[in-house]
């Protein structure tokens, strides 16, 4: 999966609509899954060397999908065997639907190819957030939270804390995977690839 930083940070959330509480009346239902947002709708996820990202892609209205992003690190570089560290974040982030058209996309269906796809164009927007890492294979390293995983991979959180994110961006659907890809000079350019 090719992750930019820019989005990587981006799509890191979690906790996608608040839990009702008590007797004080019924909950707030969740709307349909509705319009041309529905074909994002689902969960994705890869695994690579130990690392299995998740993003589960809900619908919120018809212009505004919610992205809950999570990362479990394993034992086995195939992501089988124990989870050993659990990546969490503590806001959610927004996708507000802008536009639709047909836009050259770099880098798809491989590194360097040029595609031309239908790509929804979104505000994307996260408030500031912390991240954090929980799990047997973790430990601290100057400061940081830390994890072994894989078969002896180490990283490290750079920075628990997150700032607020308002870019624009795009998605983009294909037979085998969900596009998040970057304007840049008049194309876009494939950020991540989510497997469907």
């Amino acid at each position: 999966m090719k992750r930019n930083a820019l989005y990587a940070v981006a799509l890191s959330s979690v906790f996608l609509f608040g839990c009702g509480g008590g007797d004080d009346g019924p909950s707030e239902p969740v709307p349909p899954t509705i319009g041309p947002l529905s074909q994002y709708v689902g969960t994705y996820s890869e695994c690579s060397s130990g690392e299995k990202v998740q993003v589960v892609i809900s619908q919120m209205d018809s212009n505004t999908l919610a992205v809950d992003y999570s990362s479990n690190y394993y034992a086995n570089r195939n992501c089988t065997g124990a989870v050993v560290g659990v990546e969490t974040y503590s806001a959610p982030a927004r996708f507000t639907y802008v536009s639709t058209g047909t836009a050259t996309v770099i880098d798809w269906p491989s590194d360097g190819r040029a595609s031309s796809l239908t790509v929804d164009r979104f505000n994307l927007s996260a408030p500031r957030r912390t991240s954090s890492l929980t799990g047997s294979g973790v430990t601290r390293s100057d400061g940081r939270q830390c994890v072994t995983y894989g078969g002896g991979i180490f990283a490290c959180l750079e920075d628990s804390t997150l700032p607020a994110v308002n870019v624009t961006g795009g998605l983009a659907v294909t037979d085998t995977a969900v596009l998040l890809v970057v304007e840049e000079q008049g194309v876009y350019v494939v950020d991540s690839v989510f497997p469907r």
